[in-house]
């Protein structure tokens, strides 16, 4: 066991350990691929989101280990809402019902203090000018520019493996490094493409359109976000994933 804790995730640009003697989970992020500023942004998001309330773990410090910079919080004992579904597969209903309440109360929060996630996404969609067209790109912008301007607190990865239950039926909501404030329908579409790039189509569906059922939101609104997010998700996607992403970053799929 490392002096930090033991080891619970392994990522190319992060290590997570787990230290239950100083209750505390610390992520470790690879200095060569995370710069000391994502490193302090990702910690002053989740701090800022600790203030309105909701229930999500408490940053204890931040620190540097070696050349490589960390960040401590609470450690949370209790299963993911993923762990949950793989383990009693006939509630899966019930764990998609669970996934889309908790994902309305955030949506309820107002967080000022965060970056807008008009200017992130538009920022993204920049970004992909390696690989997706001129045209394209200018078209998604359109579109971004086209759609009602939010400020609900939107996570941006809001998927079931971020979400723990405690043992006394608690949700606490982690991972909010992308945490941005804006339109409440572009997180929704970035949950649903979460699902259909894990194969779980099925799921997707029944999510999205729970979602709309509880919130009397159009479909087809959602569904105009869906290029816009999956332009977003696929600047850090890979292989075939990116390419299902990019597959449906065309604006005119969904007129």
């Amino acid at each position: 066991m490392s002096k930090l804790g033991t080891i619970i995730l392994k990522r190319k640009n992060k290590t997570v350990y787990v230290n239950k003697e100083t209750n505390s989970v610390i992520k470790k992020f690879n200095a060569k691929l995370e710069s000391k500023s994502n490193v302090l942004a990702e910690a002053l998001n989740q701090a800022k989101v600790e203030e309105t309330g909701l229930s999500i773990p408490s940053i204890k410090e931040v620190f540097k280990d070696g050349d490589d910079w960390c960040i401590s919080s609470t450690y949370i004992e209790g299963k993911t809402l993923q762990e949950l579904m793989d383990e009693n597969k006939d509630k899966a209903d019930e764990y998609i019902e669970k996934l889309v309440d908790i994902q309305i109360d955030i949506q309820k929060v107002k967080c000022p203090s965060l970056n807008l996630l008009t200017n992130k996404l538009h920022e993204r969609i920049s970004s992909t000018r390696d690989y997706i067209e001129a045209t394209t790109r200018y078209e998604l912008h359109m579109r971004l520019n086209s759609m009602p301007k939010h400020t609900k607190l939107c996570h941006c990865d809001m998927n079931p493996t971020n979400i723990i239950i405690d043992k006394d039926g608690n949700y606490h909501i982690v991972d909010w490094a992308h945490a941005c404030q804006g339109h409440a329908s572009a997180d929704v579409a970035m949950t649903y493409l979460y699902f259909m790039l894990n194969h779980k189509e099925s799921i997707a569906k029944k999510y999205l359109n729970l979602f709309c059922q509880k919130t009397d939101t159009a479909i087809q609104y959602i569904q105009k976000w869906m290029p816009i997010a999956a332009a977003f998700m696929s600047l850090k996607a890979e292989g075939e994933d990116k390419k299902y992403l990019v597959s449906l970053t065309d604006v005119c799929e969904y007129e």
